[in-house]
């Protein structure tokens, strides 16, 4: 594997202590990769009090079909009634949501942006619930872009044109359905 500036930035991160890599539970081959903040880490292993029994089973599943490459859903118009798995959130800044909407009662949003095709790195945790309308959807959202600034400094992020240029591996745009 060869490395470029934006790994390097990435791995000064992980040694830090600022990002964490996230391994799907089923071990696999990773064609995509998936960072986390260490607090998201605590509650994906189940560690956090306040998430301890939210049932991440859907969570878990996106997480792990995404890092290996397997079929992904995906919005840029950011259209929840398709029900993707990513949305691409209108009116931020190249700020994306992955959404687990199983069960319907503990939905789940994770909040980051690409740093590169296939990478994935993630700022923000948060309860569909506890997130309510889509005021307060945004407003949680919009802290990405200076969370990405604090952990990963300068470093650009990831803008592409298709879904099949931000995922690759097997993937569908939900939006050409309509």
């Amino acid at each position: 594997m060869t490395y470029n500036a934006t790994d390097r930035i990435l791995y000064q991160a992980v040694d830090t202590g600022q990002l964490v890599q996230r391994y799907p539970l089923e071990t696999s081959a990773s064609v995509r990769r998936l960072f986390v903040t260490p607090e998201i880490n605590e509650i994906l292993d189940g560690n956090d009090a306040a998430f301890k029994n939210l049932p991440m089973v859907e969570t878990e599943t996106i997480i792990g079909r995404f890092c290996a490459g397997h079929f992904i859903t995906a919005s840029l118009q950011g259209n929840s009634e398709l029900k993707p798995d990513f949305e691409k959130l209108q009116g931020l800044d190249e700020v994306w949501a992955i959404c687990a909407r199983k069960p319907r009662m503990w939905q789940v949003r994770i909040f980051g942006r690409f740093i590169s095709k296939g990478c994935f790195v993630a700022f923000g945790f948060h309860e569909r619930v506890v997130l309510g309308i889509r005021e307060n959807y945004n407003a949680k959202a919009s802290e990405v872009p200076a969370l990405w600034n604090d952990v990963l400094g300068t470093c650009v992020r990831y803008e592409a044109g298709s879904v099949d240029e931000y995922f690759g591996g097997v993937c569908r745009d939900v939006d050409e359905q309509i």
